[in-house]
């Protein structure tokens, strides 16, 4: 009797069309050399059937279904995620299409896929130095996980003007493929879970809500075994990710979110010796430095991450005896706007507007209005500089939370008119350059908060947001 051939669901596509174990070398798999027949490699494959989308908004439309590994967790994406050993780092992937010109959105899915792979990843991070270690592992996440790929494509379609009416439809097939490898299995592998990342990145982008589904992936996270778990894994791309979510999870940042935040930073992120993908040696990489999605110093959010849980006198000198971190003219600049910011944070967490030592000496005797003027001379600073490059531009786009705390202060603004202006100008600004929904909705919320304090009615942000019903990132 002989022994069934084990079908590969992680393999080379040419054993997986023959139903033959994989081994699983790269470039070519060591099995199709001692056969003689050519590896067709590991890119992400897209194919095209027809599917009814979830709200009825496609019935009937073609729709792209990634063609790539099964979505359960194979052996190695268990292994990554619960051992001791890092994942080997591999060259990206070319995406290929199973028969060129099969039907022409066939090739076009692929085409928006290669362009995240090639630069559509730069928007989601403010430090260059991080990108390549990104696209390497967004490659094999998506081999990882059909659903991590599918939201690629959607959040490409947004940098695209021309494919935007193709959003939600896009949009609608990555919903689907996540919400069903989240009930497929037990251990999220790191696929599913960057597709969970991306897909709370291109919800937040085009305003709609995602903390429910920062929620959904934690409370799955923590229910997984500890051994197979990615929350206790050393491995730097496991810790990345999780940094991610937190980072999306944080309460200073969210205005009117919907779900009940599950503090993953402070639990999970905060002071911790964990090693993070990125560079060696640089600000990128290592257990502290700068955190790439929001350009901001990991030890700066990690006081916005004690909001709630330290006592506000000693979070306020925190915040004030902050050491700063190495960075540009403009990352300093914006790094101290966010200190100022949270100084003014804990202040109206605790109602007070002279600090908590008003009597003593030092910075916490100095008023709101004087932290404003600080957090508004940092932030002019920062727009007045000239030729901005890359990097220095991604700082810019990061200012509208202490842009928000300062505005939203009802008797500093009354009192500076020109400082009102100044935040007004520069959200205006960011609107004009940034085709995403969450600059548009952050200066329509503080502009409602402005006119009704003119009406009388003292509403904060997050009042307005909540009635409004939508759920604001303020910080990228």
């Amino acid at each position: 009797m002989t022994t069934p051939r084990q079908r590969s669901y992680s393999g080379c596509w040419s054993c997986r069309r023959r139903r033959r174990k994989c081994d699983g070398a790269r470039p070519s798999c060591r099995n199709c050399e001692r056969r003689g027949v050519p590896c067709e490699g590991y890119g992400v494959r897209l194919r095209w059937g027809a599917g009814i989308a979830s709200r009825g908004h496609f019935a009937g439309a073609e729709r792209p279904v990634l063609d790539t590994l099964d979505s359960s967790p194979s052996p190695r994406a268990t292994v990554a995620a619960g051992s001791s050993e890092a994942r080997p780092i591999q060259q990206p992937a070319t995406v290929t299409t199973i028969t060129p010109g099969l039907e022409d959105a066939e090739p076009q899915a692929n085409e928006l896929l290669q362009k995240f792979f090639d630069s559509g990843h730069h928007i989601l991070l403010s430090i260059r130095e991080a990108r390549d270690v990104f696209k390497t592992m967004a490659v094999l996440w998506c081999q990882e996980s059909k659903a991590c790929a599918a939201v690629c494509v959607a959040l490409q379609t947004l940098l695209e003007p021309e494919m935007h009416a193709r959003f939600e439809e896009y949009f609608d097939i990555a919903l689907q493929r996540f919400r069903a490898e989240m009930a497929r299995t037990d251990v999220l592998s790191q696929g599913t879970l960057a597709a969970g990342n991306l897909l709370c990145t291109v919800s937040f982008f085009h305003g709609k809500p995602w903390t429910f589904h920062v929620q959904g992936l934690y409370e799955h996270l923590t229910h997984s075994p500890p051994s197979s778990s990615i929350l206790h894994a050393p491995d730097p791309a496991c810790n990345s990710l999780i940094g991610s979510l937190g980072i999306m999870d944080l309460p200073p940042f969210i205005a009117g979110r919907r779900s009940p935040p599950m503090h993953i930073w402070y639990h999970h992120c905060r002071g911790r010796s964990r090693r993070w993908l990125g560079p060696a040696n640089t600000n990128t990489g290592g257990t502290a430095g700068i955190e790439p999605i929001t350009g901001l110093p990991r030890s700066l959010i990690d006081l916005f991450s004690c909001m709630g849980f330290s006592p506000d006198q000693d979070l306020e000198r925190a915040f004030w005896g902050w050491p700063g971190e190495e960075g540009g003219v403009a990352q300093v600049q914006l790094w101290e706007a966010y200190r100022f910011a949270g100084v003014l944070a804990v202040r109206r967490n605790s109602h007070s507007s002279l600090g908590l030592d008003a009597s003593g000496s030092g910075h916490e005797s100095a008023s709101s209005e004087v932290v404003i003027s600080r957090l508004v001379g940092a932030i002019d600073a920062l727009t007045r500089a000239g030729d901005m490059d890359e990097d220095d531009e991604a700082v810019f786009n990061a200012i509208r939370y202490p842009l928000v705390i300062a505005g939203s202060d009802v008797d500093v603004m009354r009192a500076h008119p020109g400082w009102r202006g100044m935040i007004e100008r520069t959200l205006r600004t960011l609107v004009e350059e940034d085709p995403y929904a969450q600059c548009r909705l952050t200066l329509d919320v503080l502009s409602e908060v402005w006119s009704l304090w003119e009406q009388g009615r003292d509403v904060g942000v997050e009042e307005v947001a909540v009635e409004r019903g939508v759920e604001l990132y303020l910080v990228s």
